[in-house]
């Protein structure tokens, strides 16, 4: 099934597609803990990177929105970063947001994040054992 991408307008394969955009329209919201919520309704990925700021409420609050809007979460975190039992859940948010995804647009999203550039297997793998260390 073809479908026309509502940005760019090209026709595009379904399972390159999400929510009728195709993959190089995909817009990224990247959380710096300051709201924004334009930017989180305009976006289709939601990206967290986690460090040892403990003052991170606003982009938590954003993840529990970008998660009940049906956006991917992408998750990450700096090697300074400590082992926190809520980062678990954190983990496996990000984990099912990809479930519905085609392979293609698991890579590209992972591949073209500026802080995370590995393949899908790779992140899927690195939080699964992450979250059996917690």
């Amino acid at each position: 099934m073809t479908l026309v991408c509502s940005i760019c307008c090209n026709k595009r394969s379904n399972i390159d597609c999400v929510s009728n955009v195709c993959y190089f329209c995909l817009k990224c919201y990247n959380s710096n803990n300051k709201k924004n919520s334009k930017k989180l309704n305009k976006s289709h990925i939601y990206s967290l990177i986690l460090n040892n700021n403990q003052n991170m409420v606003y982009s938590f609050v954003e993840w529990g929105k970008a998660k009940e809007m049906g956006k991917i979460l992408v998750l990450g975190f700096d090697t300074s970063f400590e082992n926190s039992k809520h980062v678990k859940y954190l983990m496996q948010d990000s984990i099912h947001s990809f479930k519905h995804l085609s392979d293609n647009i698991k890579n590209y999203v992972l591949q073209s994040h500026p802080a995370i550039k590995m393949s899908y297997l790779d992140y899927e793998t690195h939080l699964t054992n992450y979250i059996h260390t917690i």
